[in-house]
């Protein structure tokens, strides 16, 4: 088997993996009994992890494209300008809310690190089969999407009305900027964990001014 095919592979597993979880968890929690939550806890890590660690430990996924090693300093020195960039406006989102902006909570932490790693493995994935590593961070963007959409259904469901569900595409196509950019992961993972504290910060310094002012 090719490394791109068995890549491809851990892609369709990845992406089917919440889908068919969500129809076969409700008809196996009694099976699972008391060891149901801590399958529950743990599912959406080893999601995460799985497909990413799996496919660099056989080689399907090189640890370059993954964004692992390899990248080059010029490329992170432009990641990281675009990055402080991106921080501040979502700081400066978050403190002065232009036009009364409603914005939604940001993501847990270990959901945003979980989102991250399968992001950075569907890029990998797609530059090993395109070649030129920005094609493959706009083919794993488009990966994200389609699993975006799997897992919600905005066709069947009001998730378009929801700006809780769109800010994980918002992220998606940071990173995907990011890693064309830099491909350098743990540049993305920097820049995407400061954006989730400060847009929880923000918002956690708030909420005691808006009850003092009732």
């Amino acid at each position: 088997m090719t490394a791109e095919l068995e890549a491809g592979l851990w892609v369709v597993l990845s992406l089917a993996a919440r889908p068919l979880a969500a129809y076969l968890w409700p008809r196996m929690q009694d099976i699972a009994g008391e060891w149901g939550e801590a399958l529950e806890a743990s599912a959406p890590w080893l999601h995460a992890v799985g497909p990413f660690y799996f496919s660099l430990l056989t080689g399907a996924v090189l640890g370059s494209r993954l964004g692992i090693y390899g990248f080059g300093l010029e490329g992170s020195l432009l990641g990281g300008l675009l990055g402080v960039v991106i921080i501040a406006g979502v700081y400066g989102v978050r403190q002065f809310r232009p036009g009364g902006i409603e914005l939604p909570e940001p993501p847990a932490m270990d959901k945003a690190l979980q989102d991250e790693l399968r992001w950075g493995f569907y890029r990998g994935a797609a530059a090993g089969w395109l070649g030129p590593l920005w094609l493959g961070g706009l083919a794993g963007f488009g990966l994200a999407v389609v699993e975006w959409a799997a897992s919600l259904r905005p066709w069947n469901s009001s998730v378009w009305k929801e700006p809780a569900q769109w800010s994980a595409l918002v992220r998606a196509g940071i990173s995907a900027t990011l890693y064309g950019l830099s491909s350098n992961l743990w540049l993305i993972l920097a820049v995407q964990t400061l954006i989730v504290v400060i847009w929880g910060l923000e918002l956690a310094q708030n909420e005691p001014e808006a009850g003092n002012q009732e």
